[in-house]
């Protein structure tokens, strides 16, 4: 982490603004997780006046390279004290929306961690005895550890990298249909670990559907194979 000289002021600044922070409401839904989280935009409502109040403002910005993109977040006080560091996250697919989902993703979990913002606990839909989200009903017992070990096991920027691979598998079979969500699957290559880790966040019906286009593909010759797949294109 980067910081001024001194960060006096700006550590008194932000520790007023943190003690009437709440947490960020998780009003919106993530498609390929199904489940609700907190976005960006949330992050912000929570802690935009508190930092007002006490002086304090954020500044984001990304730059990308090879690897993916790097997000800075710096945190400025009105004194000119200032605190900055920075995340790196992989890009899923190299085109815009590819970008601009890891842009934000980086937006997101820099600004919380840098004013300490917590989404608000799921925990709550436990006691309160409401259902678990579909991702979290299948597979259970050891199979469902084993898969949620694999995702656990990713540092923080992977998690979010392979959110965003299952997030673009639910758009394309959405859009698109079983086939080109086996092909997008296969070309990006994944180990075994990474698999389970995104078998991990893919609801039932998506990973039961891709099971058995594999199967299905394994069963045909390579002639069979490309005159289906021409036929599917064709369809």
């Amino acid at each position: 982490m980067n910081r001024s000289d001194s960060i006096k002021e700006l550590a008194g600044a932000l520790c007023k603004a943190q003690a009437v922070i709440e947490g960020a409401a998780k009003d919106k839904m993530n498609p390929a997780f199904r489940s609700k989280y907190a976005d960006l935009a949330a992050c912000w409502d929570a802690a935009r006046k508190p930092l007002a109040d006490n002086g304090l403002a954020v500044v984001q910005a990304a730059t990308s390279d090879e690897s993916g993109v790097k997000v800075e977040t710096m945190l400025m006080h009105s004194s000119g004290e200032w605190l900055s560091d920075s995340l790196g996250i992989p890009l899923t697919k190299r085109d815009a929306h590819g970008v601009g989902a890891a842009v934000t993703y980086g937006r997101r979990f820099g600004f919380c961690a840098m004013v300490g913002i917590c989404p608000e606990d799921d925990d709550g839909n436990k006691a309160a005895g409401k259902a678990e989200p579909e991702a979290a009903k299948a597979p259970r017992g050891s199979a469902r550890e084993t898969l949620q070990e694999a995702f656990d096991t990713l540092s923080v920027g992977g998690q979010e990298a392979m959110r965003a691979r299952a997030q673009t598998l639910d758009e394309l079979y959405a859009a698109k249909g079983i086939n080109d969500v086996v092909n997008e699957l296969e070309g990006w290559k994944l180990d075994a670990d990474d698999k389970m880790a995104l078998w991990f966040l893919l609801d039932s019906t998506l990973r039961s559907n891709i099971k058995r286009e594999q199967a299905r593909r394994q069963k045909l010759t390579t002639g069979e194979r490309e005159f289906t797949d021409a036929m599917d294109a064709a369809a």
